[in-house]
C-alpha cells in the first residue's frame, strides 16, 4: 500500500480558517467582554434610574391632581388617573360562575336583557361570541362594546363596591392594557398603588394596578411564601416601626426585589421593584420593571454587536457561495468529462482551465487515466474477439463432428437387418442427436456458456414428433423460460432425450387416443421437469433397460431426485419427474 507524504493544505481550507480567524474569533471575543464589563453595574444603574424616572413622575402627577388632594374619593378623576398609570380596561374576567348565574348577574352588571350565555360562550342578542370560559374555568369578556359599557359602571362604584366585586367568591375582576398607558415603564413593567399597612392587622388592597385591581392581597404570596403585597402595603415594614410619624414624613425611596406571576402570567418572573410612601394619599406608590427588560439597554447594544456579526457572516457566506458556485461549475465541467469517459469513444479529452490548481491537476490525472484505460480496454477487446473466435470454432467443430456421427449411424442403420441392432442404434443416434442440439442451441443463440432449455426441449419434441408415424398423437407442453450453465445442458438434454423418447416408444396406448404432456417449472430450489404420457404404465417388474439407467446414472451426478410415477388411473399411464437443484454458489 503507497503511503502518501507531505499531504498539502488546500486552498478552500486555507480560506476557510483565516476567515474564521480573521472575523469570528474577535467579534465572539468582543460580545463576550461587553457582557463582562458592560452587564454588571452599569446596566443596573441604568435600569434602576429608569424606574426611579418613572416613580418620581407620578408622585408629580399625584401632587399636581387636584380631585385626589386630601384623600383617594371615589370620582372620575381617580378613575382617568387609572387610565393614565395603567392603560384602559380591555377585559373583565369572572369566576367561578355557572352559565346560568352569569347571565343572571351581566344582564343586571351590564344592565341589559341581550346577553346569553352558554356552556363555554357569551353571546349577545346577534349570536356574536362576546367572551369565553378558558380552560382555567374563568370566565372572560373581551367585546370593545361590552367591556367599554362595563368599564363606565366599573369606574362609577365606590371604592368598598369594588373591592367587593373583586373579593367575592364569584368575583369580578379588570384587566387593563398598559401598552396604552400615558406613563410607560419599558414594555411590561407598569405603576401601581396599595392602600397602607400602618399596622399588623390591617387589610391592604390594589388600588391602581393593570390586572389586581380592587383585590385585597394582604395574603398573597409568591413561590417562595413571602407576603409581597403587605410587604410593599407596610413599606417593608417601615410603616409599622414607632418612627412611622417620621418615615410618613419621609420621601425616601424603597427597594424590593421579588418574584411575581400576575393572573395574565404565564409563570413568575424576578421583578425589581422601588416604592414610596404618599402621606396624603395614604398608599404605598410602586413601580416595578421585570428582570428580564431591567437589562433591555444592554441588550439592545447586545444586538448590535449580534446584527454586525451576522452583517459580517452575511458577506463571508455571500463570498463563499460565490467561491463555490466556481467550483461547483469545474466541478460539472469534470462531472461532463466523466460523462464523455464513459461513453468511451476511443478519443482522449482534455479539460479547460478551471482556475483552480487542484481541480487543473485532477483534470491532468482524468486525461492521463483515460488514456490508459483506453489502452487496456483496447488490449481486452483484441483478446476477447480472440477467445470468442476460438470458442466458435470449437463449438462449430464439434457440431459438425456430431453430424457427422449422426450420418454414420443413419447409413448404418440402413445396413443391419436385426430388430435389436436397430433399436440400438435408433437410440444411439437420438441421444447423439441430443448432444448436437445442445451445440445447434448455442451456436444459433450466439452464446457459449448458458443454453435456453426450454427451447432446446421444444426441438427434442419436434424431433420425435416428426419420427413418429402412428397417427395422431395429442400432445401439450407447459415450458417456463429457462437458462442453464453448459455444463449441466448435456447431462440434462441426454435425460430429457430418453424421457421423451420413452414416451413416443412405450407410452403410446393401442386402446385410446396417446396423450404426451411435458412441464418445465422454475421456482427458488430448482429445475423441475416431467413427461406424462397414458400408455401401459412403468413395470417395477420390468428389468431395466440403458436408456432407463443411463437417467439414474445421470440424476446421481446431477444431485437431481427421480420420481416416477405410475399407474395414474385404472388403464395405465405413467409420469416420470426429475427435480434438479440450483447449482451451489
Amino acid at each position: 500500500m503507497k503511503t502518501i507524504k507531505n499531504r498539502k493544505v488546500g486552498t478552500f481550507t486555507i480560506i476557510l480558517l483565516m476567515l474564521f480567524f480573521s472575523i469570528f474569533i474577535p467579534l465572539s471575543l468582543t460580545l463576550v467582554l461587553w457582557r463582562v464589563m458592560y452587564w454588571g453595574s452599569t446596566t443596573r444603574a441604568l435600569g434602576l434610574s429608569q424606574i426611579e424616572s418613572t416613580l418620581n413622575g407620578a408622585t408629580q402627577l399625584l401632587n399636581m391632581y387636584s380631585p385626589l388632594t386630601g384623600g383617594i374619593p371615589d370620582t372620575e378623576g381617580f378613575a382617568q388617573l387609572k387610565r393614565l398609570l395603567n392603560g384602559p380596561i380591555v377585559s373583565f374576567r369572572f369566576g367561578p360562575f355557572t352559565p346560568e348565574d352569569l347571565q343572571i348577574f351581566l344582564q343586571d352588571f351590564l344592565e341589559t336583557k341581550s346577553l346569553c350565555v352558554s356552556d363555554t360562550h357569551i353571546l349577545d342578542d346577534s349570536g356574536r361570541e362576546i367572551g369565553k370560559q378558558n380552560p382555567s374555568g374563568e370566565w372572560v369578556l373581551t367585546a370593545a362594546h361590552w367591556v367599554s359599557k362595563g368599564a363606565y359602571k366599573w369606574d362609577s362604584l365606590l371604592e368598598e363596591q369594588r373591592r367587593r366585586y373583586a373579593n367575592a367568591k364569584n368575583y369580578v375582576q379588570v384587566s387593563r392594557d398598559i401598552s396604552k398607558a400615558v406613563v410607560r415603564l419599558g414594555n411590561s413593567g407598569y405603576l401601581w398603588a396599595i392602600s397602607a399597612a400602618t399596622n399588623p392587622d390591617m387589610h391592604c388592597f390594589e388600588l391602581i394596578h393593570p390586572q389586581l385591581e380592587g383585590i385585597d392581597i394582604t395574603y398573597s404570596t409568591n413561590s417562595k411564601k413571602i407576603r409581597v403585597g403587605f410587604e410593599i402595603a407596610s413599606l417593608r415594614g417601615l410603616l409599622l416601626s414607632p418612627e412611622a410619624d417620621k418615615i410618613a414624613s419621609m420621601s425616601d425611596i424603597v427597594r424590593f426585589d421579588y418574584s411575581w406571576k400576575n393572573p395574565e402570567d404565564l409563570k413568575e418572573r424576578s421583578k425589581i421593584v422601588l416604592m414610596r410612601y404618599i402621606k396624603s394619599h395614604n398608599f404605598v406608590l410602586a413601580a416595578g420593571l421585570y428582570e428580564n427588560e431591567y437589562f433591555m439597554p444592554a441588550q439592545a447594544a447586545e444586538q448590535l454587536f449580534i446584527f454586525l456579526i451576522f452583517s459580517m457572516a452575511v458577506l463571508v457566506f455571500a463570498f463563499m457561495f460565490l467561491f463555490f458556485r466556481k467550483i461547483a461549475r469545474s466541478l460539472v465541467v469534470l462531472s461532463n468529462y466523466a460523462e464523455m469517459t464513459a461513453r468511451s469513444d476511443g478519443t482522449i479529452h482534455r479539460l479547460s482551465p478551471t482556475g483552480f490548481r487542484e481541480m487543473d491537476k485532477l483534470s491532468e490525472s482524468f486525461a492521463r487515466m483515460e488514456e490508459e484505460i483506453l489502452k487496456r480496454e483496447t488490449n481486452l477487446v483484441h483478446e476477447l474477439q480472440e477467445k470468442d473466435a476460438l470458442i466458435q470454432e470449437v463449438h462449430h467443430r464439434v457440431k459438425n463432428n456430431l453430424s457427422v456421427l449422426i450420418s454414420m449411424i443413419s447409413l448404418q442403420i440402413q445396413q443391419v437387418q436385426s430388430e435389436d441392432a436397430l433399436d440400438a442404434l435408433n437410440q444411439l443416434q437420438g441421444r447423439v442427436n441430443s448432444m448436437a442440439l445442445v451445440y445447434q442451441q448455442l451456436f444459433g443463440a450466439n452464446q457459449y456458456t448458458h443454453l435456453p432449455f426450454d427451447e432446446y426441449v421444444r426441438g427434442i419434441l419436434a424431433y420425435y414428433q416428426s419420427g413418429y408415424n402412428g397417427g395422431r398423437i395429442e400432445r401439450k407442453e407447459s415450458l417456463n423460460h429457462c437458462e442453464i450453465e453448459l455444463e449441466r445442458a448435456v447431462p440434462l438434454g441426454l435425460i430429457v432425450n430418453e424421457l421423451v423418447s420413452n414416451a413416443f416408444t412405450h407410452g403410446i396406448p393401442h386402446n385410446r387416443l396417446p396423450k404426451i404432456e411435458i412441464g418445465l417449472t422454475t421456482h427458488d430450489k430448482g429445475i423441475e421437469f416431467f413427461v406424462e404420457d397414458n400408455g401401459n404404465g412403468y413395470q417395477n417388474h420390468d428389468k431395466e433397460k440403458t436408456g432407463m439407467l443411463l437417467v439414474r446414472a445421470l440424476c446421481t451426478q446431477l444431485k437431481a431426485e427421480l420420481l416416477i410415477e405410475s399407474p395414474l388411473d385404472a388403464e395405465g399411464g405413467c409420469r416420470v419427474t426429475v427435480k434438479v437443484p440450483y447449482k451451489a454458489t
